[in-house]
């Protein structure tokens, strides 16, 4: 039935979602291993991108024995940390190389070199995991779709740091030194050139640390004139639904002639190499797999065009546009009563851009929502407009003269038992028999049985064996019934729906737009006892957004300790924690420059961008620190030039490394999950910049941390 049907569905969803992300993760995989060949020796470079699948495979361990499956979440975490698997497994190698370059043995090297950036390794992936963990406590379907996805980044951080603390070490004693690496004097150029500029900008770093703080300034205030916040925005997807309604009594037979002339009709709007199949079901119109059912009826039909993924399309078919022009389509459709196109979604189930429920136990509740749908049609943002109204059966509705009943000699007791008769008929005897039980009931033929005609000159006898016709007593009259009665907190309710495009208006704008319609029509004095409240997508944007508000503080609050744990001082942390917004510019720029709209993924990948974005200033910042405590005082601009030029080939690698590993997916290059493609693009884009802020900033930051250390010292002095 239909329930096969929806669950073939979510597992098509499903496989094509699995087939995007595992070709991506190969591309992003032999993306982030060549580079790892041209700054690393070979030999390094593959025990570095052994340790990746290695870290995979154990983690599946891990997944397993706390019930995580291999899912779209799982694997899109395996996606994220690509780039990031490879990072502790750089710092680890590229220290080792170092060591061995000065002279130190092949055993004693892989040792030390392991040993010196274990404290700040083990630290950084802490910290990414931190980042992520708070997104294991969001509430709601949000909440219950993205678990495995921190669940598996927690994991696969894990394996990785076993993998590069305790196995790596012992592949790469083995490997032998080569006398000079081979593009070591192309690198060691870029070296000098970053070493010349950050000398420069350590002699001028109050300039250099307002030009950030104008830079930051100008793209913020860029993003907030130019970036929309919609928690799912619309993006190309691979099915579009026909939601079709006919008239109500509509036999099945007609409803299948109907469906399959609309099938034939739908496939001259489709180019035939991008479509994959159209399929029907009748009998019902669910168009949101993990929503709830409608119900069933024989009038109802659904209609699913299945298109080719995205990447695979050799035609021109935009779904966006394809859904305008059957909308179009749609309203040209005679003789039925209703037909909705939309596009699915392989995303948790989230109100409508536009849904009031209008509370009343009365009538009233039918007209009010009747003047607001009329509202929304002639709003020009709204794309469509219905309401939770099913009609059902016609109901037959009697006013009754109760003092005439009772002049006649008659209860309301005889009056309904005489009705029910006249509509169900009444079961006078019962015969059971060796193979079945036999019911006599008396009733009236099915042509007549219900009829109002036969209502109304349905006769009673009273107690004094009087007959009396019931249209002396009642005056009948017949209203639309409804199919079903939705309630909200007990009371009846209509809920009014409204589909926007995103182009014209916006979730925000239009249900503002509705408040205020609502707010002049004083509907509070015309309906004491009508209520109406708004909820949808905006209040769903509002709880979600809230909770990521939550988690995003969880995450600073938890980073933050554990950097004071990890330096024993709380101002070097505000360090590391100040780089954090700076890096925040490459998200804004990625979506302004390219008109995306933010969404709820988008900042999920910012929160999980946050733990990324320490890990390389963390390791700088340590080894700083080793430097000053060998030295005994503070460093100079120069001694913290050559720290930095130090530490560049590994924050370059693990930033380049990251970002490469993640652009495949963020771009679709191997097919697009509309649903992940944000979350990665925050994070690759962050990234980028962020290594940025790494080799410039944090040296900055540094310095005039000192600098400030010193005034402080000066001050004690003088007032003692």
């Amino acid at each position: 039935g239909v329930e096969l049907v929806m669950v073939a569905d979510i597992s098509r969803l499903t496989v094509n979602m699995l087939d995007v992300l595992g070709g991506n993760a190969i591309l992003g995989l032999v993306s982030v291993l060549l580079l790892l060949c041209y700054f690393l020796e070979l030999r390094f470079a593959l025990w570095v991108a052994v340790g990746i699948p290695f870290a995979v495979c154990l983690s599946f361990l891990g997944l397993a024995a706390i019930n995580v499956t291999i899912n779209a979440m799982s694997l899109t975490a395996i996606v994220l940390l690509m780039g990031i698997l490879v990072d502790d497994a750089v710092v680890v190698s590229e220290n080792v190389q170092r060591l061995r370059v000065e002279g130190v043995a092949l055993r004693e090297a892989s040792i030390a070199g392991a040993a010196q950036v274990a404290q700040p390794v083990i630290f950084s992936a802490l910290t990414t995991m931190l980042a992520f963990a708070p997104l294991m406590f969001l509430a709601g379907a949000n909440g219950d779709f993205m678990l495995p996805f921190p669940l598996a980044v927690i994991v696969l951080l894990s394996a990785s740091l076993f993998e590069s603390l305790c196995l790596l070490p012992g592949h790469l004693s083995h490997v032998p030194q080569r006398s000079q690496p081979r593009n070591a004097r192309a690198f060691e150029r870029l070296r000098e050139f970053y070493h010349g500029r950050i000398s420069t900008g350590l002699q001028h770093r109050y300039l250099t640390l307002v030009l950030f703080v104008a830079v930051f300034v100008v793209v913020m205030f860029i993003g907030y004139r130019t970036i929309n916040f919609n928690m799912y925005p619309e993006v190309d997807i691979d099915t579009v639904q026909v939601k079709v309604e006919l008239p109500v009594g509509s036999r099945f037979e007609e409803t299948v002639a109907e469906v399959a002339r609309m099938e034939a009709e739908l496939r001259e709007y489709v180019a035939p190499e991008d479509l994959l199949a159209i399929t029907s079901q009748v009998g019902h119109h669910d168009t949101d797999f993990y929503g709830t059912t409608e119900g069933r009826n024989h009038a109802w039909a659904m209609i699913a065009i299945q298109l080719e993924p995205l990447g695979r399309r050799r035609g021109d078919t935009d779904t966006q546009q394809l859904v305008a022009e059957l909308q179009d389509w749609a309203r040209a459709q005679q003789d039925l009563q209703s037909v909705v196109v939309q596009a699915l979604t392989d995303v948790p189930v989230v109100g409508k851009p536009v849904q009031v429920d209008v509370i009343a136990s009365g009538d009233e509740r039918f007209a009010v929502a009747d003047e607001m749908l009329q509202y929304l049609r002639q709003q020009p943002g709204v794309t469509n407009s219905w309401s939770s109204i099913n009609p059902g059966k016609d109901v037959i509705e009697l006013d009754v003269n109760h003092a005439l009943l009772a002049a006649r000699g008659l209860t309301m007791e005889q009056l309904v038992r005489a009705m029910r008769i006249a509509v169900d008929g009444l079961l006078v005897d019962e015969l059971q028999t060796l193979d079945e039980r036999v019911r006599y009931r008396l009733q009236f033929p099915l042509a007549a049985a219900g009829k109002l005609d036969t209502l109304e000159n349905l006769a009673v006898v009273n107690a004094n064996g009087e007959a009396i016709y019931l249209k002396s007593l009642a005056r009948f009259s017949v209203r639309p019934g409804e199919a079903d009665i939705k309630h909200y907190f007990g009371k009846r309710t209509v809920t009014v729906y409204g589909e926007i495009d995103s182009r014209l208006t916006s979730v925000e704008s239009i249900n503002a737009d509705v408040a205020r319609w609502v707010a002049a029509q004083d509907f509070n004095q015309r309906y004491p006892q009508l209520r109406i409240q708004m909820g949808g997508e905006l209040e769903e944007q509002s709880e979600a957004l809230g909770d990521l508000g939550a988690a995003a503080i969880i995450c600073l609050l938890s980073i933050f300790a554990a950097l004071v744990i990890l330096f024993n001082s709380v101002s070097q942390p505000l360090l590391i924690m100040l780089c954090i917004p700076f890096g925040m510019v490459g998200v804004v720029l990625c979506y302004s420059v390219q008109g995306l709209s933010m969404g709820i993924m988008s900042i999920t990948g910012v929160i999980g961008l946050v733990g990324v974005l320490v890990n390389d200033s963390l390791v700088l910042l340590h080894t700083l620190n080793e430097a000053r405590r060998e030295r005994g005082a503070l460093l100079s601009a120069a001694e913290v030039a050559a720290v930095a030029r130090r530490r560049f080939r590994p924050i370059l690698i693990t930033s380049v490394t990251t970002a490469v590993g993640l652009l495949p997916t963020a771009y679709g290059v191997l097919g697009e999950n509309s649903y992940i493609s944000p979350m990665v693009m925050s994070m690759a884009w962050g990234v980028v910049f962020g290594g940025l802020v790494s080799l410039v900033l944090l040296p900055v930051l540094y310095m005039v941390e000192q600098d400030i250390r010193i005034k402080l010292t000066r001050t004690a002095q003088a007032g003692g």
